[in-house]
C-alpha cells in the first residue's frame, strides 16, 4: 500500500503536493523532489502542513497511525476546523505493526479521525482503493485521513455467487477484508452476503451481521507483541473464526 500511494503522488506530479514525514518514508518516497522530513514531532508535523496548505501547498502528512492521530489529534481538529486540504496518512493502522506491542496498535485510529466532523475518512482494503482515494483528494483538495497496512492485494472482490435467500451478512471494512473473502469461499454454499467497506458505514438490521474490522476492537491492547496471524485469531478476525461467527449466527 506505500508503495503503491508513492507511486501515485509521483506520477500525478502535482507540484502543489508536499510529502511531510514523520522520520519515516524514506525508501517510500525516494526520489521524490518534495518532500520534508520533520522528525519524530507529530503536532509540529501537522501545524507545518497547516502552514503549508495556507500558502497553497497540499501537503501529504504520512506517519505511524498509531501516533500521528493520537498525538497529533488536537492539530488535526485544527485543520480540519479551517478546512485545510491535507491528507493524514496513518501507516499500520489497527493491528498491522502487531510485533511491536501496544504502543504501535492503532484499532482507535480510525474512531479518533471519524468524530471530527468534516473528516473524510478512507479504509482501502487494496491498492485500487489507495490510489482511487489519493486522487479523489487530489481532484477535491480537503481534509481527509486515509489509514494503510503494509501488503494488500491490488484488487479485492467478494467472489459471486447465484442470488440466495440471505440469512447472515459479512460486512468486513479495511485490510481484513482479505480475511472475510477468503472466509467467504468456504461459505460458498451457505445462505450469506458478504460486503467489503473502505469506510465508516451503517450495519444492516434485517439480518444477523458478523463484523469484522480492526477498529475499536475489545481489549484492544496487549503486550504479547505476537505475529499478525496470531493477534487477528485472538480478536476473531481471521479466516476460522469468521466462519465459526458465521455458522453461530446461522444457527448451526
Amino acid at each position: 500500500m506505500r508503495t503503491t500511494l508513492s507511486k501515485a503522488v509521483m506520477r500525478a506530479d502535482d507540484p502543489r503536493v508536499l510529502v511531510v514525514s514523520v522520520d519515516m518514508g524514506f525508501h517510500t518516497f525516494d526520489g521524490y523532489s518534495r518532500y520534508v522530513n520533520v522528525g519524530i514531532s507529530e503536532q509540529f508535523a501537522v501545524d507545518f502542513a497547516l502552514g503549508a496548505a495556507k500558502e497553497g501547498a497540499l501537503p501529504l502528512v504520512y506517519g505511524i497511525s498509531s501516533f500521528i492521530t493520537a498525538r497529533a489529534y488536537e492539530q488535526i481538529r485544527y485543520l480540519v476546523m479551517h478546512n485545510m486540504p491535507c491528507l493524514i496518512v496513518g501507516v499500520g493502522g489497527g493491528f498491522c505493526y502487531s510485533e511491536d506491542g501496544p504502543t504501535h496498535h492503532a484499532p482507535d485510529d480510525v474512531s479518533l479521525m471519524s468524530l471530527i466532523p468534516g473528516m473524510d475518512v478512507r479504509i482501502p482494503y487494496d491498492l485500487t482503493g489507495v490510489e482511487q482515494a489519493f486522487m479523489q483528494w487530489l481532484k477535491t483538495p480537503g481534509p481527509m485521513f486515509m489509514r494503510i497496512e503494509k501488503a494488500a492485494p491490488a484488487l479485492l472482490r467478494a467472489p459471486s455467487k447465484e442470488p440466495i435467500d440471505v440469512q447472515c451478512v459479512i460486512e468486513a471494512t479495511g485490510c481484513v477484508c482479505t480475511e472475510a473473502v477468503k472466509a467467504y469461499e468456504q461459505l460458498k454454499d451457505e445462505p450469506v452476503e458478504l460486503q467489503l467497506y473502505d469506510r465508516l458505514h451503517d450495519k444492516r438490521t434485517d439480518v444477523p451481521v458478523v463484523t469484522v474490522e480492526e477498529i475499536g476492537c475489545p481489549a484492544a491492547f496487549d503486550f504479547s507483541h505476537r505475529p499478525l496471524a496470531e493477534t487477528r485469531k485472538a480478536r476473531g478476525v481471521d479466516v476460522d473464526s469468521i466462519v465459526r461467527r458465521v455458522h453461530e449466527a446461522l444457527g448451526r
